[in-house]
């Protein structure tokens, strides 16, 4: 199958048709299942940041096309090249037979035409199409149905185009992923009813068919031995599949190998076909499966660590010092980072564990570090997946790849200004000697401050798999205070947490003088608030009158972070008082705890209310529809 990352020039990798998606629905089938374990629960306000870091790009089985660049600027020929990535081969010659390449399906007609007059068959009939005009085909009451101008044709049987002095061009898209409308194509094209569409497929000598891959596997402005072994490997992949059974041998995509017909040919690769004509890599005297991919990462991988499969003895992982000409050797990205719920999400119901998703712990590599098994951790569970699932399921170029999930816990998200309150969270896989726990603090919009989180911070934990093993982890628990609104993040290198917010309310008290008034007797209130830096903001004294907190009167905070209030009690009762602080200067909207006042004498008309100087905590108090209504706890 050609894997090929998105930009000039084009590299890919064959991988068949039997190994790719059909193997590794078989090997998650086979391990994919719900694995119970003491995962610890997550925490209900804890979030979890996905580090990912990878290398290559493709599925890492055979030939990798940047590391036979870097050979062959090295001076290697491309028999050289091709035994170093399949171990043990020879080399033998296969005849120019026939391929059957499918362009398209689930067509509902097929148009074809060419710059020079071309037969059309249709069972026992034959017509002669001008130079110009487009065939079209469609299926109409169980036949097909060919109109050429003003010609026409029905058949029970397939309709096959023959070229004259000119190729044929397709009028309609392959699926390639290339540009592909008005393609032209060496060879004949068939159009057969499969499932409930026309497919178009290409019958074509597997020399020209060469043509038309190898352009489009590998850049031909590549050294020439380079393309000779891009050329030698398809041959040989082409050619396990001669005589396939069904209507054809190879898809026109990476299922089996990228072609785009004729139009994209350049002499350079070309050249390199024709050199070889015929030469394929042997296996016990047969045409090998000559899978080959884009880059490798600095490694090749054995073909039953990636697909599930029995070892095959020419598909070893093999050592690859010079794909460091790949611009993907380091993914340029890394590290991706992705939320939890992404990577939850991504995995769906099959896949992602029981619970919140904590980590995907790699558990067993390859002969290079590509993944093989990881553990989906869940704090209700663990399930087992294979690299070849999590490369398909999260969308990553190789599964050599690594995982570090950091997250943080803010606990309710809200402190009083100054107050000490812990952030805590977990990174998983524990960190390594050498490794250190980063603290970054930002208050408002301001600028990032970092703090190295001391190692007396940090304990060291697991959560039990499967199979005696243990996910290690490193927690961390960082007292924090600010006067003001500030996010936080940890890393560890450039893998980080998500942010946290902590907000922060400003710290208010409330005394009253006397506790205990006469009716008439006035009451001075006092409020103070800190930080200072609330100077100048207006601060309200309010009282529970019917269940609703209203206000009794304002003031403004002085450069010393206090304000005086005056009140008298009109009749006796209980009345209960507190200060709301807005919300201003960074700081979340705060209280005061409640003071209640007793006023002592006759009962007279309902005052306004009269506040005492008690300290104590009175109940949560009633919200008001229209006034902010922060809780005694001073929380937003």
């Amino acid at each position: 199958m050609t894997e090929t990352p998105p930009h000039p020039p084009r590299f890919g990798g064959a991988r068949g048709r039997m190994a790719g998606a059909a193997a590794c629905a078989a090997l998650a089938a086979c391990i994919g299942v719900a694995l119970l374990a003491s995962a610890a629960p997550a925490k209900a306000a804890e979030s979890t940041m996905f580090n990912i870091s990878g290398r290559g790009w493709g599925h890492g089985i055979g030939m990798c096309q940047w590391g036979a660049y870097g050979y062959a600027k090295h001076g290697w020929t491309y028999r050289q090249i091709l035994s170093h990535y399949y171990t043990g081969i020879a080399y033998g010659s296969v005849p120019n037979r026939q391929v059957r390449v499918l362009l398209n399906e689930g067509q509902p007609s097929v148009r074809v035409s060419s710059a020079a007059p071309f037969k059309a068959v249709g069972g026992a009939g034959t017509i002669t199409v001008p130079a110009g005009t487009t065939a079209v085909v469609t299926w109409s009451a169980g036949s097909y149905a060919l109109s050429a101008g003003s010609q026409s044709l029905t058949s029970a049987a397939p309709i096959l185009f023959a070229p004259g002095h000119a190729r044929l061009m397709l009028g309609n898209r392959n699926m390639s992923g290339l540009p592909s409308v008005n393609m032209h194509y060496r060879g004949q094209l068939r159009i057969v009813r499969l499932n409930s569409g026309l497919s178009t497929i290409n019958v074509i000598r597997v020399e020209d068919y060469l043509r038309g891959v190898v352009p489009r596997e590998v850049s031909s402005s590549w050294p020439v031995e380079a393309l000779k072994a891009q050329a030698v490997a398809a041959r040989s992949y082409a050619a396990i599949h001669f005589g396939s059974d069904g209507a054809y041998d190879l898809y026109c995509d990476t299922r089996s190998q990228a072609y785009n017909g004729a139009d994209g040919e350049a002499a350079s690769t070309n050249a390199a076909v024709a050199t070889t004509r015929g030469v394929v890599p042997t296996y016990a005297g047969k045409p090998i499966a000559a899978f080959f991919f884009s880059t490798s990462g600095g490694h090749t991988e054995s073909i039953e660590n990636v697909w599930g499969t029995s070892p095959v003895p020419y598909l070893k992982g093999v050592d690859d010092p010079y794909d460091t000409y790949s611009p993907y050797h380091i993914w340029p990205d890394n590290p991706i980072r992705k939320t939890g719920a992404a990577v939850a999400a991504a995995l769906g119901s099959s896949y992602a564990p029981g619970g919140t998703l904590q980590t995907i712990y790699v558990v067993r590599t390859g002969v290079s570090p590509r993944v093989v098994i990881a553990d989906a951790v869940g704090s209700g569970g663990v399930k087992a997946l294979s690299g070849a699932t999590l490369r398909v399921r999260l969308g990553l170029r190789d599964t050599w790849f690594t995982v570090r999930t950091l997250s943080i816990d803010a606990g309710t998200g809200a402190a009083a200004s100054g107050q000490s309150v812990p952030l805590t969270g977990r990174i998983f896989p524990a960190l390594a000697a050498g490794e250190s726990l980063t603290l970054h603090s930002q208050v408002g919009g301001g600028a990032w401050h970092t703090t190295a989180v001391p190692p007396g911070n940090i304990t060291a934990g697991s959560v039990r798999l499967p199979g005696g093993k243990a996910a290690k982890y490193s927690a961390y628990t960082i007292g924090v205070s600010s006067a003001a609104r500030t996010s936080y993040y940890v890393s560890v290198g450039t893998d980080q947490s998500p942010h946290a917010t902590m907000g922060t309310w400003p710290s208010a008290a409330l005394q009253a003088a006397p506790i205990a008034p006469a009716v008439g007797e006035p009451v001075t209130f006092t409020a103070t608030v800190q930080p200072q830096s609330l100077a100048g903001t207006t601060v309200t004294l309010q009282t529970l009158t019917n269940g609703t907190w209203t206000t009794a009167v304002q003031g403004t905070l002085s450069a010393g972070g206090t304000c005086t209030f005056q009140w008298t009690a009109t009749a006796a009762g209980t009345f209960s008082f507190r200060l709301l602080v807005p919300a201003a200067k960074g700081l979340s909207a705060g209280t005061s705890a409640t003071v209640t006042l007793t006023v002592g004498g006759s009962p007279g008309p309902s005052p306004s209310p009269s506040p005492s100087p008690s300290q104590s905590p009175s109940p949560t108090p009633t919200p008001s529809p229209s006034t902010p209504t922060p809780s005694p706890s001073l929380r937003k």
